[in-house]
């Protein structure tokens, strides 16, 4: 079984990261959904599609940047509510933009993940798990890891709310009245958690930072149940997860988000066997994808799964079969009125844009060339970059990511490493004699267009050095941002949170 989806763009926010992204579904099941989405710049916007069109609800100012975003559904007469986190502040909106809630947390860090249901709030910075009820603070944890991510959820059985957190150093901690009840330890570390409803049932899903999905065995509180998907393909690690029907049969499918751009879906039934899940759809954006939701949004009557990327853009993958629009006679593309209409508008932005950055070239030109004490700064590149010890292969992913096309990155070390080939890297690798100083200098060029670059570092055992990586975009004026990464003698040792004593 298959499934046939289809690109369509829609519009460019800003810089995105994770929980920037959220769905409000209308009152019918079909209708179609509101979309709100945050970015770095501290922008929430809401916005629906009208005949290709984005109609924008309201639009907030720039700010902090907000590091997530969630949505309660309302009951009745009583709306939806909207609310973002920034720094160690809660704020509320309605679905009109009418801000009702600014909540002050007193964390003493930033908040990185929150969740929320019904006047229960779950806050978490990177080490501190809080929760509150009706904005009055119930309880709270300090967790010796990195907290990553949160769900809450009532048990089936006893009712009672449970809260379970996933953190860095491949453990994943339940809790109850903000203390922990149950330690799991899972054999990587665990990017983000997911609570999976199909019919009556319930299960908490997790991606990994290799790129597996697993379950956990949250019912009597044991250990973790078992894998979904493995990592046979060496696939990316895992950004974000969700659950639908997409093609109709009563069953809700797995989507999936990956680092380097891969959106897979997946037919799974966890009432009979762990083991029946099968992929029936895969994409590759060849961007990085941060986010990604489920429902009716493009046109009414079709399921969509919109994403977001790390650079800003937003487009849906739809079940809207394009055949209604080619002409079996010719077999060519049939422009409906609306599209010519909205290719014509598109030219004539594109235009403007144009006049706007020959205006502002020229105005950067005289300023420069003028006599006053006038300096030109260049803004702080914002780069998303992993470095994480891969066991099975023995090596180091780096993973890069920046919001603007990457020219070239060079790689110096001091210490003796191995560089390796990677399936999906298109960059042109030049190796350099080094000097005296320096065991490593290599120059990776990369093809038009091309924001993500991954690749395998092996090291040494038992060498300690500084990894240095110039990450040059394709801007004018030239510039670089410059990352060091240490490497230790026990590069290849990983943390144990058990000891084995068999061993």
């Amino acid at each position: 079984m298959e499934l046939e989806l289809t690109r369509v763009d829609y519009t460019v926010v800003g810089v995105t990261n994770s929980n920037c992204l959220v769905l409000m579904p209308g009152n019918l099941p079909k209708e179609q959904c509101k979309v709100a989405i945050v970015d770095e710049d501290g922008v929430l916007q809401v916005f629906s599609i009208k005949k290709d069109e984005i109609v924008l609800h309201f639009k907030t100012l720039p700010g902090p940047p907000i590091s997530s975003l969630k949505y309660v559904n309302g009951s009745g007469l009583n709306q939806g509510k909207i609310f973002v986190a920034s720094k160690n502040e809660v704020r509320g909106y309605s679905q009109r933009g009418k801000l009702f809630l600014t909540f002050d947390s007193g964390l003493t860090e930033p908040i990185s993940t929150m969740f929320v249901m019904d006047n229960d709030l779950f806050l978490c910075g990177k080490h501190i798990y809080t929760h509150y009820r009706d904005c009055r603070e119930v309880g709270s944890y300090l967790c010796g890891d990195k907290i990553v991510d949160v769900v809450a959820f009532y048990s089936t059985k006893s009712r009672r709310l449970m809260s379970i957190i996933a953190c860095e150093g491949r453990m994943c901690r339940i809790l109850e009245h903000a203390r922990v009840t149950c330690s799991l330890e899972v054999d990587t570390s665990p990017t983000i958690l997911h609570l999976h409803e199909d019919d009556d049932s319930r299960s908490v899903l997790f991606g990994t930072i290799d790129g597996r999905v697993g379950i956990l065995n949250v019912g009597n509180l044991q250990a973790f149940k078992g894998w979904l998907i493995s990592n046979e393909n060496n696939s990316s690690s895992i950004n974000c997860m969700d659950s639908y029907d997409l093609n109709g049969s009563d069953t809700n499918q797995l989507i999936i988000g990956r680092q380097d751009g891969m959106i897979e879906v997946y037919q799974l039934s966890l009432n009979l066997n762990v083991e029946v899940i099968q992929k029936i759809f895969s994409f590759d954006c060849n961007e990085r994808v941060t986010a990604l939701k489920c429902g009716v949004i493009g046109e009414q009557g079709f399921n969509e799964i919109l994403v977001t990327s790390y650079t800003g853009r937003v487009f849906g993958l739809t079940t809207q079969p394009i055949s209604t629009h080619i002409d079996n006679s010719e077999g060519k593309y049939v422009f409906s009125t609306n599209s010519s209409e909205k290719i014509h508008k598109l030219r004539v932005d594109i235009e403007d844009l144009k006049t706007k950055i020959l205006k502002e070239r020229e105005k950067y030109q005289t300023s420069t060339q003028s006599f006053y004490n006038e300096l030109s700064a260049i803004p702080l590149l914002t780069v998303n970059e992993r470095f994480i010890l891969d066991r099975e292969s023995a090596t180091y992913t780096l993973s890069i990511g920046i919001p603007t096309p990457i020219d070239f990155i060079l790689i110096q070390c001091d210490a003796k490493i191995e560089l390796m080939d990677e399936q999906k890297n298109s960059a042109v690798v030049s190796y350099t004699d080094s000097k005296q100083g320096n065991q490593t200098l290599v120059t990776y060029r990369c093809q038009m267009n091309v924001n993500n670059l991954e690749l395998k570092v092996r090291t040494t055992e038992g060498e300690r050095g500084t990894l240095a990586v110039y990450v040059t975009p394709m801007i004018q004026p030239k510039c670089s941002r410059k990352l060091t990464y240490d490497i230790r003698p026990l590069s290849l040792h990983y943390k144990l949170n058990k000891c084995d004593s068999n061993r």
